[in-house]
């Protein structure tokens, strides 16, 4: 008799347990379901525009500043094109590298006139160089201000890893006869290209121009390719 009722016991509390433990699930299952419509149906238009973040996005097109001429159309302030050195770390030679050259084409420092002071600016521009060849991720920047002339004697060397990326920067061809007239291009506080004093200055607007967009998507290895 006793044996019979131990065993019903038993039986109701595995019932218990088999209730509660249903139970539990049910709930779980109701909580994922509950999370899946707010993330497929309220919340879709988010979530999706974190996914396209994820692959997709939209590049700025810098314009072309525009040139100033005088009434008898004589450039009086134009672009002239200058270039970025940059070396991929994962491609790149250190061994064939010549440092102390790549120091003397890079240098600029115009008030460094005897040879003393040169040996400690070329000097320094090694030292920097090899700090950015050291550094651990895959690009960096060697340079700035490049001219069309010191590209092509880079390029000749024919270095792997080493590229270029294009800017411009002001040319202005009466130099600082005509400053106080012209104005001058620096940048504001967004880092931005704009006019100070002179025309520069006061037709900053039309100087300017309006800026492009570009959209891209990332392929499997984070490359951009770009769509229109």
């Amino acid at each position: 008799m006793s044996r019979r009722r131990v065993s019903q016991t038993e039986s109701d509390q595995l019932k218990l347990r088999l209730v509660w433990w249903s139970r539990l699930l049910l709930l779980v299952f109701g909580v994922i379901l509950v999370r899946l419509f707010s993330i497929q149906v309220v919340n879709f238009a988010s979530w999706t525009a974190r996914a396209e973040n994820q692959y997709a996005g939209v590049a700025n097109l810098p314009a072309h500043r525009g040139k100033i001429l005088s009434q008898e159309q004589q450039i009086l302030v134009s672009n002239q094109p200058v270039y970025q050195l940059y070396a991929d770390l994962e491609k790149i030679d250190r061994s064939q590298l010549d440092l102390l050259w790549l120091a003397e084409l890079t240098s600029k420092d115009p008030l460094a006139t005897e040879e003393a002071k040169l040996k400690q600016v070329y000097q320094a521009r090694i030292e920097q160089l090899q700090s950015a060849l050291s550094a651990n991720h895959r690009w960096v920047k060697l340079a700035d201000d490049l001219s069309a002339a010191d590209k092509l004697e880079i390029e000749a060397r024919n270095w792997p890893g080493i590229y270029f990326y294009a800017g411009e920067k002001r040319f202005y061809p009466e130099a600082s006869m005509a400053a106080h007239l012209l104005g001058f291009v620096g940048q504001n506080l967004a880092g931005e290209p704009q006019g100070y004093f002179g025309l520069e200055g006061f037709y900053n607007r039309e100087l300017a121009g309006r800026s492009g967009r570009i959209e891209y998507i990332k392929d499997a290895f984070g490359k951009k390719i770009y769509l229109k």
